[in-house]
């Protein structure tokens, strides 16, 4: 399986978390990342982000887990 850029950042409408995979924005309460993510620092909102390259994203009780 090819391994995509993934990034997450906080979502301050919901005050929970959005995860963009694969063209997709995907809201969830959490993110458990169980792969290798940095920090990227934006000049616009959202300011800081952390990425990094996943096989999958899925949601699971509306927690994103990155693998």
């Amino acid at each position: 399986m090819k391994q995509r850029r993934f990034f997450y950042h906080f979502r301050k409408n919901t005050k929970g978390m959005t995860v963009h995979f694969k063209g997709k924005c995907i809201a969830c309460w959490d993110v458990k990342c169980l792969v290798p993510c940095e920090t990227k620092r934006n000049k616009r909102q959202p300011f800081l982000v952390m990425q990094g390259f996943a096989d999958s994203v899925e949601i699971q009780n509306d927690i994103a887990v990155i693998r």
